[in-house]
């Protein structure tokens, strides 16, 4: 039996030569007429002219060499033993839509080629044949009746390989990783592991109104009464000690219900100066395949922020103490006998990270230097404190972060953010 068998474009360019393939034995048959349509041959010319990939350009070219060669001996000329070559003139002319193709698709002009080619010299379906390494092309082609698909032997198929751009893409890509693999990695989160921390502020502040002062004051004297040598007037306790003891003392209380009354402002003023602060602890890690020396950390807030170090946080105020009543008894001072029995305790060892220094201005910068950091661990850097100096201030913010470290060429950088939020 004789077949005949319409090329795709992609058997040129992804199979070897057609002088090279048996075909009787691919299409089961005694001998075999290729068939070029006019779709193979405009497809060819344009991967040659224009593919990207210059080894398809390669391919297309070297098959138009080659059907140039026998389409300039004219008729169906021999390939190879049992195979000749026809080359069609002409598009089809079939009724596309009938066949449920379109004219606009390459493949289905290569399917119309074939059916009208069936149609025109009334030959059976399996004596006509479209070869493809499309499946598109293959499933839509197993619908007609007019034609019947051949399957290319996937043995024959040339191995893939890379364009010589994509060899050298593919060579600096594994120079890339083996260099990443060598190299530290470092990032900068927030101590939860995050990137985004989510924080609430009070936005109605304490206040000590005067009457809350006084009474305040009040229950102070009541607890602690001025002292009278005789049965004196209300609000003073009998003592018989004397009157320049009483005297004394009640100076004594005096200054300490003054000190009491500003402790009482301050620790109020204190109360909302912490409540429009808040700390921000960050953690460094090391992702890479190597340990980072001598790293330096900057961090670029916005402005209006106030940065604080642990040093310059706001100490709260300290409670006074009431003077002593002069008929408590005085315990001797043994300050120096516990001295003497308690070990001194260790120094400090040097921190492997440590804040530097915070540059305050239009926008303020943190600088910490952390001296090794070992691959696949991590290192807490030291608190710094974000102040809002006015509740109008309170806003979220974001603040970019650069790290540097010594054995390694470039910076590594990001951004961290915060949001705060008001409430009531």
């Amino acid at each position: 039996m004789h077949k005949f068998v319409f090329l795709d474009t992609n058997i040129f360019e992804h199979f070897p030569p057609i002088t090279d393939i048996d075909w009787p034995r691919l299409a089961d048959c005694d001998s075999v007429t290729l068939v070029i349509s006019p779709v193979t041959i405009g497809e060819l010319n344009r991967h040659k002219d224009g593919a990207n990939r210059p080894r398809l350009k390669q391919r297309a070219a070297t098959a138009i060499r080659l059907l140039s060669t026998y389409e300039r001996l004219g008729g169906t000329p021999t390939v190879r033993t049992g195979t000749d070559i026809l080359f069609l003139p002409n598009e089809p002319l079939i009724n596309f839509a009938e066949h449920r193709l379109s004219s606009d698709i390459p493949d289905d002009r290569l399917l119309a080629s074939a059916i009208e080619y069936a149609l025109d010299h009334t030959l059976p379906s399996d004596r006509v044949l479209v070869t493809s390494a499309d499946l598109g092309l293959t499933i839509k082609g197993k619908s007609k009746i007019n034609v019947k698909m051949l399957a290319m032997d996937e043995s024959l198929r040339i191995p893939q390989e890379l364009e010589p751009e994509e060899k050298r893409i593919a060579e600096l890509e594994s120079q890339l990783q083996a260099f990443t693999a060598r190299s530290p990695k470092l990032t900068l989160m927030f101590e939860d592991g995050d990137l985004f921390r989510s924080t609430r502020i009070s936005r109605a502040e304490k206040q000590l109104t005067l009457n809350e002062l006084s009474e305040e004051i009040g229950q102070l004297k009541k607890q602690y009464p001025y002292l009278a040598p005789t049965l004196g007037p209300t609000g003073y306790a009998y003592f018989q000690g004397g009157p320049e003891i009483c005297r004394r003392y009640n100076g004594e209380l005096n200054e300490f219900f003054k000190a009491y009354e500003k402790f009482l402002i301050e620790e109020v003023e204190s109360e909302n100066w912490n409540e429009r602060t808040r700390s921000i602890s960050l953690v460094l890690r090391n992702d890479g395949g190597i340990p980072a020396d001598d790293i330096d950390v900057w961090l670029d807030f916005p402005e209006d922020l106030d940065l604080l170090s642990d040093e310059d946080f706001l100490e709260p105020p300290v409670e006074p103490d009431p003077p002593q009543h002069p008929g408590e008894r005085r315990h001797p001072a043994t300050a120096g006998f516990f001295d003497s029995k308690v070990a001194q305790e260790p120094e400090d060892e040097p921190s492997n990270a440590r804040l530097v220094e915070i540059q305050r201005g239009a926008s303020s910068s943190v600088h910490f230097v952390v001296a090794r950091l070992k691959h696949t661990m991590k290192e807490a850097l030291p608190t710094v404190h974000v102040h809002f100096p006015r509740i109008t201030s309170v806003r979220s913010f974001g603040f970019k972060y650069r790290i540097v470290a010594a054995n390694y060429p470039k910076p590594f950088e990001g951004q961290l953010n915060m949001k705060v939020d008001l409430c009531d």
